[in-house]
């Protein structure tokens, strides 16, 4: 009787191993999809707000400056023409 008793505890400890192991694995397999699912959106949402950003880098035409004395078009910030070196204003 009592190596009938030790085979059935080491069944159920051995069922008990494999469903461990099983519900382990789809969980993680849940849970990796559920953060891919979500990695993926947070960059589809990164994508979308930079798109939607207006462009900083481009400077707006009304700082666009030209030259007094030779035309040449000069960026917001120059005291002096690049190309002759006469002083904007």
């Amino acid at each position: 009787m009592s190596n009938d008793m030790t085979g059935t505890y080491a069944v159920t400890f051995l069922v008990t191993v494999i469903i461990s192991i099983l519900l382990f694995l789809l969980l993680r397999e849940f849970f990796c999809w559920y953060w891919k699912i979500n990695q993926s959106v947070a960059l589809l949402q990164e994508i979308r707000d930079l798109l939607t950003a207006p462009a900083r880098s481009k400077e707006p035409h009304e700082q666009q400056r030209r030259c007094p004395k030779c035309g040449a078009q000069q960026p917001g910030g120059n005291t002096f023409c690049e190309s002759c070196g006469e002083k904007v204003e």
